[in-house]
């Protein structure tokens, strides 16, 4: 791996009353630099802002600035209880990456050591800045890092915050776009978190109060933002998380620290398109997710091993599995959300308990409009609309849930359908109507299954029994959605059918050659 040569000097910028300035630097220490084209700086030994001092990078001085980056070795552009201001503008943007002279380019592999900006303890601003192809690690030397410092306890010495903001700048190809850990109070604005090798927004521990507002994150192989460890009273507002390689929008990260996401209120963001899931709430209590819109992607809104936290006022639509999932937890509440053309609307499994799911809407789910499965317990669902889907409400093996309200109409197979140990449900005051292939509510279930189960003061009269016509293949993929083991056990039987045939006729050919080569006779 590269690294700083060790007969390779840092430059360090004591404290002053004045700021210090990229120019000056370079006065002072010319062979540290080299020109390579008009306004632009190739910074050949790392440079060190020392406690109390400031050093100023603006894009009126430099355009861009280089840090060298190789194979062999790499510079960086670090800060110690200090200021580091990087400033551009409209006219004078400021650009900011590794550089490889061998390559003329910048250095595209993180693997083998890049160069990196790290503020410990510091300041940071960065306005119409844009960062590249910087840093190789998860953390403090992951490209632009914001890294706060822990209290030390024997010493004496209190922690210090990092600080700063964060304004119209660009953080693209990457270890991690932008990362922050102890960096309360930040705000991130109109920003863009593009094409990096990980995350591209990282807020580790220590994330509070921070402020992300109409930034995009786009195209990065992991989450587009995560605030992770801990965070807390957070505002999204207004974001953008497009095609990424795993979530759009992560709060916390389960069970990687006691500590879950809290507080944190995640309101009108755009999430298109990334290949697990849209919002993830993942270990926390009472963060708020309304008026974000969702399309695409593996799961619309999960909601994993956490509590009370609201849904409100969500639009999730052309997703491939749930819309809003609700796995495990306690007293969540879903309300008011549009969901449209998932295979399930509202799932609720693995013991989600207490939970509310009321007044959404749910439009063509390819298979339920709402399930509850896996020891889903004590959940009501109620004042729901679901039209087109297989069952509209199917409860298996999840006990005494309440099931009130619900308007259901045009599904193919059955209204609301009672599935294993579904004991105390209740099932009440519900309209179902339209043409299906079962029972307007069914119960599917063993007598002990269904033991305490309440079907009362439903309305089904506009019902109708009526199994659709299929055609065949149209009833074999009907049979394999539902049945998905089925074709494995196909496979595993018929291989051996025809297997063993082809065995015997191989068996017989042999034989018959033997007796020919040895007799000379062809008769069987």
């Amino acid at each position: 791996m590269a690294s700083p040569a060790a007969d390779d000097p840092t430059i360090v910028l004591t404290p002053r009353p004045a700021p210090w300035t990229i120019a000056e630097v370079r006065a002072l220490f010319p062979a540290a630099f080299s020109v390579a084209g008009p306004s632009t700086l190739l910074l050949g030994q790392s440079l060190f802002v020392a406690r109390g001092a400031r050093l100023q990078v603006r894009g009126r001085e430099v355009r861009r600035l280089r840090l060298l980056s190789t194979a062999e070795r790499f510079v960086s552009l670090s800060g110690w209880r200090s200021a580091i201001e990087l400033t551009g503008s409209r006219l004078h943007p400021l650009t900011v990456s590794s550089w490889d002279p061998g390559r003329g380019g910048p250095d595209p592999r993180p693997e083998d050591g890049r160069a990196f900006i790290l503020a410990r303890g510091s300041s940071m601003t960065a306005m119409t800045a844009t960062f590249s192809h910087l840093g190789f690690g998860d953390g403090r030397t992951s490209g632009v890092a914001w890294a706060g410092l822990a209290p030390v306890a024997g010493l004496g010495t209190a922690g210090t915050p990092a600080t700063g903001a964060v304004t119209n700048s660009t953080f693209k190809g990457n270890r991690i776009g932008a990362f922050s850990d102890q960096a309360p109070d930040m705000s991130w604005t109109r920003n863009q978190f593009l094409a990096n090798h990980g995350h591209g927004f990282d807020a580790h521990s220590g994330c509070r109060a921070l402020v992300l507002d109409g930034n995009t994150a786009s195209g990065n192989r992991g989450h587009g933002f995560l605030l992770a460890r801990g965070c807390r009273d957070n505002l999204l507002q207004g974001n953008h998380a497009v095609g990424n390689a795993a979530s759009g929008i992560v709060l916390g990260n389960g069970a990687a620290t006691a500590a879950g996401a809290s507080g944190n209120t995640v309101i009108s963001n755009t999430v298109a398109d990334n290949a697990a899931a849209g919002l993830v709430v993942d270990g926390g209590t009472g963060n708020r997710l309304r008026g974000n819109t969702v399309r695409g992607g593996g799961t619309g809104i999960e909601i994993r091993n956490s509590r009370a936290n609201p849904v409100e006022g969500n639009t999730v639509s052309d997703v491939k599995g749930p819309g809003v999932d609700l796995d495990g937890g306690a007293a969540n509440k879903v309300t008011g959300n549009r969901i449209e053309r998932s295979q399930v609307g509202l799932y609720l499994k693995r013991a989600a308990a207490g939970g509310v799911v009321s007044r959404n809407q749910i439009l063509a789910s390819a298979q339920f409009g709402i399930y509850l499965s896996e020891g889903a317990r004590g959940n009501r669902a109620s004042g729901n609309f679901i039209k087109g889907a297989f069952s509209g409400i199917r409860a298996k093996d999840a006990r005494g849930n309440r099931i009130d309200g619900n308007t259901i109409v045009e599904a193919t197979d059955s209204g609301i359908s009672l599935h294993g140990d579904v004991r105390g449900t209740l099932v009440l005051d519900n309209l179902v109507s339209g043409r299906g292939g079962r029972s307007p509510i069914e119960q599917l279930a063993s007598p002990a299954g269904l033991a305490g189960v309440r079907v009362e003061a439903n309305r089904t009269d506009g019902w109708e029994v009526a199994r659709p016509a299929l055609a065949p293949l149209e009833q074999l993929r009907h049979f394999l959605r539902f049945h998905p083991t089925a074709l494995l056990w196909v496979l595993v039987l018929l291989v051996p059918a025809l297997l063993l045939p082809l065995r015997l006729w191989h068996r017989r050919r042999v034989r018959r050659w033997y007796k020919t080569a040895t007799t000379g006779r062809t008769d069987a």
